[in-house]
């Protein structure tokens, strides 16, 4: 099978920008999403998922994980454990992979 990049519908969020490769599959392992990020997110926690980004752009971009900052850069892997608090700022495009896959219902904002 074959997942064309243009056949994937890039959703604009405001700070950030997703394009959600393996959502129309069902049954998956995992999850890919391509992730643009231009402003800092709020701090949050993903119940279920163990979050992977490969890092493909960065300008000044960083991940904050537990309070702990991450200045990234291109090539570089970051990788979230369920419950963990994170955040992501700067500039930076990932490549994220999330097991099992990412459900927007499984992440929690703190206030």
């Amino acid at each position: 099978m074959l997942i064309k990049n243009e056949q994937v519908e890039l959703l604009d969020l405001g700070k950030f920008k997703v394009q959600e490769f393996t959502q129309h599959l069902g049954d998956t392992a995992f999850g890919i999403s391509l992730v643009e990020v231009v402003e800092q997110l709020k701090e949050h926690y993903n119940c279920r998922s163990k979050m992977h980004y490969l890092i493909v752009e960065s300008n000044q971009g960083f991940f904050l994980v537990e309070g702990e900052r991450y200045d990234v850069n291109a090539g570089d892997v970051v990788v979230v454990e369920p419950g963990k608090r994170y955040c992501l700022g700067g500039h930076v495009k990932a490549y994220s992979v999330s097991c099992p896959p990412f459900n927007p219902q499984d992440e929690v904002y703190e206030s």
